[in-house]
């Protein structure tokens, strides 16, 4: 669940659910917030990952904490890489994402 100032938003299920509608998010919803908190902490782990060099395996799983889910070990990833967000990413086996990618999910 999202916390805003002690508040329980919602869980990052119902955010994905209502994301794949593509329906018009208002500003003031608490979809619209909470995408905004996501972006943030996904700037954090971007930061990260392109900032300071990490082993493979360092990679899954930071990419794992960015997407919400468990990135498969075959996963390679050569940064720097950028996103907005992040828990729309899904990705399977022997995925290899290039330096200088930019995911708008």
């Amino acid at each position: 669940m999202l916390a805003l100032c002690g508040e329980m938003i919602m869980d990052i299920e119902k955010f994905r659910e209502l994301m794949a509608r593509r329906e018009y998010v208002d500003s003031s919803s608490e979809l619209f917030i909470m995408f905004h908190e996501l972006a943030q902490a996904a700037l954090k782990i971007t930061v990260e990952i392109n900032n300071k060099y990490h082993t493979p395996e360092e990679i899954v799983d930071l990419f794992s904490e960015l997407t919400g889910r468990r990135v498969p070990e075959t996963f390679r990833l050569f940064p720097p890489f950028y996103t907005e967000c992040g828990k729309n990413i899904i990705l399977g086996e022997n995925v290899f994402i290039n330096a200088c990618c930019r995911f708008q999910d």
